[in-house]
């Protein structure tokens, strides 16, 4: 009878600790997107500033490739 409950509590404790390494991978997991969401922001805004650094002629045009920014329809395109 005692080796049945030591087997249970031996169980129960490794189903504390998967859960515990399930939380912990996934707080890792969230913590890799939000790098990858700062670095795609990071290259966003240095694209930005490398473009705005560009001849005059080259400016429509990556104006209308931009990936973050300001959202450009069919009907602003012959503005640009």
């Amino acid at each position: 009878m005692a080796m049945g409950y030591s087997m249970s509590i031996a169980i129960s404790m490794s189903m504390t600790m998967f859960k515990n390494l399930f939380l912990l991978l996934l707080l890792l997991l969230l913590l890799l997107l939000l790098l990858l969401l700062l670095l795609i922001f990071a290259i966003a805004i240095d694209i930005d500033l490398v473009f705005l650094s560009q001849p005059e002629f080259l400016k429509p045009l990556i104006q209308r490739f931009q990936l973050f920014g300001r959202c450009i329809d069919s009907s602003n395109l012959e503005v640009l």
